[in-house]
């Protein structure tokens, strides 16, 4: 519910961008148990009050929350229902097509590497001799450069095939990840961000027009 409720009000960029700088704070002024404590307990305290503070969007003329509409007609299937039981029926055929087994094996692997990044990428660079809260900073700037990312794939994949403007944004994840094995040095910390920052935007522009 947290996740859902921060999801809903705020751009995920931004949540990762300020999350992830007050944690650092957070840790370097009290340690990390100290830190999870009161991150924990920030959830618990705040969550509720933003629960009646934030409202879901509401139908003016039913005053019901949007999620819960019931469908004007009845009996009739939502239009997305009707297109997944037209994908549902020919399952076979999907699992028989070469396309849909390079994405899914592509984006995959992808997601594991962008996870592996999120997890470790502030101890790698803690032990590669960053302080933490530059560290915690570089891992910042990740998020915020995946703005201009969405915005640059997003126009270049209207005019260019979109399945390579995907492959592209995995090759400058690897760039990135190439030169994040260079840290501390500046010059790779800010190949890094830009390069992997950007690539992790593109694809999440791209995504859902490559597989749709």
């Amino acid at each position: 519910p947290a996740l859902a409720l921060v999801a809903e009000r705020f751009p995920a960029t931004l949540e990762l961008a300020v999350t992830a700088a007050l944690l650092a704070w957070l840790v370097g002024s009290y340690g990390w148990r100290t830190a999870l404590v009161i991150a924990a307990i920030g959830v618990w305290v705040l969550m509720p009050l933003l629960t009646m503070i934030i409202r879901w969007p509401t139908n003016r003329e039913t005053e019901q929350p949007a999620y819960l509409e019931e469908n004007p007609a009845h009996g009739a299937k939502p239009a997305a229902d009707v297109a997944v039981s037209g994908v549902l029926d020919r399952p076979t055929k999907v699992l028989r097509s070469r396309l849909f087994w390079f994405l899914a094996i592509g984006l995959t692997l992808n997601f594991i590497g962008i996870n592996g990044v999120v997890v470790h990428v502030v101890p790698y660079l803690t032990r590669s001799g960053l302080t933490i809260e530059g560290a915690a900073l570089t891992a910042t700037f990740v998020p915020l450069l995946s703005i201009p990312g969405r915005l640059f794939y997003g126009w270049i994949g209207d005019r260019l095939p979109k399945g390579k403007c995907l492959a592209v944004s995995f090759l400058a994840q690897t760039v990135g990840l190439v030169a994040l094995q260079y840290s501390p040095s500046p010059w790779a910390l800010g190949v890094f961000v830009l390069a992997f920052g950007t690539g992790y935007g593109g694809m999440i522009a791209l995504m859902p027009a490559a597989v749709g």
